[in-house]
Parts: C-alpha cells; sequence; structure tokens
C-alpha cells in the first residue's frame, strides 16, 4: 500500500491525527484535494496566510477562529472572550476533521489557541475537542515567521516556533508520514542532491556541480527563464523594469471584486498592467478538458485586447485567455447538518501575474524548466535555497547569479530530529488493524 493511501485509510478509518509531509514535488496538495473530495466526514479547511486559504479553498486560521494576531501565550485572556455566533458554535461542534494546510507556517501558540477554542466550544477535554487534525506541510521548506520581540515573549513557553512543539500535541500523537515518491524531477542524482540540500548537509561535490552552473541564461534560453529571489522588492523591480523596457503599448486590466474579497488575498494585482512581450505566470490551473496549462505555466503575451490576452506558450501554441473567478469562502451548515461554503465575495481578474521574477517563497509549490536564483546577500531562512533549486525540474535548467556558499543550505536540527519519527510503517499497520477489529 503506498502512502498516500495509509493516510487516507487512518484519517477514513480511525480518529487518529495525521501530519503529512513530504519534499517537493511529492503530491502533498494533489493529496489535501483528494482527501477533502473522498473523506466521509464533515471536514474544514484553514491555512495560515490569505493566498494559502483562496488556493486550498478554504478560511485562515485567524478568520475562523476570530483569533487575535501576534503571540499568544497559555491562558491568555483574550481567548476567553471570543464570542462565536451560534451557526459558527454548530459548526464547530459538528465538525469531525480540521485539516490545516501549509502547517508549517502555523506557530506553536497558534495551535493551542485553536486547541483551546475547540475545547471550551465542543465542551469537551480531549485535545481539539476531540476533532481529529490533518496537518500538512514542508518543514524543511518553509518555517513560521517569528520576530524577535514575540520569541521574547515566546520562548518562555516553547522550545520552538514550530507547530510540534505547541503544548497539545504532549497529549495528543499524531502519525506522521512522509511521501517519499519525487515527481517533479526525474534524475535520482539530482533528486538525491535536493534532498542533501533540503536536510542541510550538501556534499563538496554537491556544492561543485551547481557552482558550474551558468550566471545567467544564454539570450536564446532567457525567454521562460524566471529570477527566483529572496525578495519581494527585487522582484517588482525586475518586474517593472523589464516592463518598462517593452516598446508595446501599456494595457491594463482591472479585477472585479464582488462582496467581501480581502484585498491581502488577492491572488494577483487588481490593476494588472500588461504589455505584448510581457512574461507571465499562470496562476490557476486550467479548467479546460485540455489542461493548456497548470498553475506555474510561464508564458509571453502575444497580443492583448479588450478583457482577454493571447499567451504564446513555450511549445509555441498560443492559447485565449479570459478572466477566471477566485472565491472568498465561510464554513457554513446546511439544514441536514452537512458542511458547505458559503461565497463571500469573488474576484475576477486574468489568471496572470508579471513573470520576469517571483520571490522564492511564491514559487512554493511551483514547477520550472529554467530558474535563475538570486539568493542576494545569502539565504535568509531555512529551507530557502531548497525551495528554489526545487523548483526546477533538471539540474540543467538552474542558473546561479552568485556561487553558493556552504552556509546557504540551512535546515532546523530540531526539525531534522522531528523528522525521524515519519513512516514508522509498523504502527501505522497496527492502528489500521485495530480500527477493523
Amino acid at each position: 500500500m503506498e502512502l498516500q493511501e495509509y493516510a487516507f485509510k487512518i484519517l477514513a478509518e480511525t480518529r487518529s491525527s495525521v501530519f503529512l509531509t513530504g519534499k517537493a514535488g511529492t503530491g502533498k496538495s494533489t493529496f489535501l484535494r483528494d482527501a477533502v473530495q473522498r473523506l466521509p466526514k464533515k471536514t474544514v479547511v484553514v491555512a495560515p496566510t490569505g493566498i494559502a486559504a483562496i488556493q486550498a479553498r478554504g478560511e485562515t486560521l485567524h478568520a475562523f477562529f476570530k483569533l487575535p494576531f501576534g503571540p499568544i501565550l497559555p491562558g491568555d485572556q483574550r481567548l476567553r472572550q471570543i464570542r462565536y455566533p451560534s451557526e459558527k458554535k454548530k459548526l464547530m461542534v459538528d465538525m469531525e476533521v480540521l485539516v490545516i494546510d501549509e502547517v508549517s507556517m502555523v506557530r506553536a501558540d497558534l495551535l493551542d489557541a485553536v486547541d483551546e477554542c475547540l475545547r471550551r466550544v465542543r465542551k469537551e477535554a480531549l485535545p481539539f475537542g476531540g476533532v481529529q487534525l490533518l496537518l500538512v506541510g514542508d518543514l524543511l521548506q518553509l518555517e513560521p515567521v517569528t520576530k524577535s520581540a514575540d520569541w521574547e515573549l515566546l520562548h518562555h513557553w516553547y522550545n520552538s516556533p514550530f507547530f510540534f512543539d505547541a503544548r497539545v500535541l504532549r497529549d495528543l500523537e499524531l502519525v506522521n508520514i512522509e511521501l517519499e515518491k519525487v515527481y517533479r524531477q526525474q534524475d535520482p542524482d539530482f533528486i538525491a542532491l535536493l534532498d542533501r540540500i533540503r536536510k542541510g548537509v550538501p556534499s563538496y561535490e554537491d556544492m561543485v556541480l551547481l557552482n558550474h552552473q551558468p550566471k545567467v541564461p544564454s539570450p536564446a534560453e532567457e525567454e521562460y527563464c524566471i529570477v527566483l529571489t529572496g525578495t519581494r522588492a527585487s522582484a517588482e523591480s525586475t518586474n517593472r523594469s523589464r516592463l518598462e523596457d517593452l516598446g508595446a503599448p501599456l494595457v491594463a486590466y482591472e479585477g472585479v471584486i464582488t462582496g467581501d474579497f480581502p484585498a491581502h488575498h488577492l491572488p494577483t494585482e487588481r490593476m494588472l498592467e500588461l504589455k505584448k512581450g510581457a512574461q507571465v505566470i499562470f496562476i490557476r490551473n486550467d479548467i479546460g478538458a485540455f489542461r493548456r496549462w497548470v498553475n506555474g505555466t510561464l508564458g509571453v503575451i502575444a497580443e492583448t485586447a479588450e478583457n482577454q490576452v493571447m499567451v504564446r506558450l513555450r511549445d509555441g501554441t498560443e492559447h485565449k485567455v479570459d478572466p477566471v473567478r477566485w472565491e472568498h469562502i465561510r464554513y457554513a451548515q446546511d439544514k441536514e447538518g452537512k458542511i458547505t461554503e458559503e461565497v463571500l465575495g469573488s474576484f475576477d481578474q486574468l489568471p496572470l501575474a508579471l513573470a520576469w521574477a517571483v520571490t522564492i517563497h511564491k514559487s512554493q509549490g511551483l514547477t520550472f524548466d529554467r530558474a535563475c536564483i538570486d539568493l542576494g546577500n545569502g539565504a535568509f531562512a531555512a529551507g530557502q535555497l531548497y525551495v528554489a533549486l526545487s523548483r526546477c525540474r533538471t539540474l540543467e535548467g538552474i542558473y546561479l547569479k552568485r556561487r553558493l556558499r556552504r552556509q546557504d543550505a540551512m535546515a532546523r536540527n530540531e526539525v531534522l530530529r522531528f523528522y525521524e519519527q515519519m513512516n514508522n510503517l509498523e504502527e501505522i499497520r497496527q492502528l489500521l488493524s485495530g480500527a477493523e477489529e
């Protein structure tokens, strides 16, 4: 049985909670989408950021639980002051599974706050009020943003900011499953190199091999190559200057917001400025039968027109692209008690963004044939180099703006220790056999 099916059977047939992780390109997001559709249980999906929630078709953690921002210390009286409407209380009581996507970005104190809210509303002393959890994410790619001032308060209570150090998990044993089969890359040597980078232990030969990559693509290869950079300012500056260099007229496409759709949840610019010749990235899968593009496909604007554009892909084909709709949802229950999605607002816009450059953070989950990696003065977060390198299908598709240093490949020791607990198949089989009895 494959690891994905073990994870699904645990969720469907037991009340045990699961942490599902895996290297880049192992199908975590695909599993999440399939599991939510297949699970015969009342399920709610949340994520730590607005864009992640929109992509996962869920709500943000803070919005769903009405949590305050900033550190939340044990015994924080603000949690007891949260008032939920009766409909939300009923939904929280009836909920059977809580899915948290991108859980690597969720701080330990935030997970403890979720636990306290669920125990209080459900009047149940079990961890998370008896709700089963599916936690999805890779702690060796993205980590929780923790300001030094916040950690000054939190370190008295927590060994680390990572979710696995939440106090509630002392009483809740997660089943930890790490997906192993990589679909994005095919070369086993490149996959092994990426794994060593992910764990912060690249060999001398790895560094030599990477640093032999060209600094910039040749003029013939520059088109459909994207710069992955550490900062939003750098990405925006590159995109703005490259757009200005094009001689074609500027065309502005104004997105339409209907109802409640927070500005900080927008997946692309509300006023999207494009020109013929601009390099763009698709930020939504093609919903048509032919799947002409996926989230992350690069293209070049071939023609601009009113409310639509023609985009030329790397294979030379050109496709008409029309606006699509994103929805801001809230969970509700119908008369039969089924959990449903209530649409609060929508955003209609072309599913495109300028893409001569993008931040490494925003490239998370995307796949490129060619990428130029610009770490500036160095990686400033654990996993940053791994995320950048692992976006590429092949080693040959990587360009480096500067030589890499050993210290660019960072991994947190506490995370590596936690990952030693993955894929205990004997424990998993015993759990499932007990469920069948």
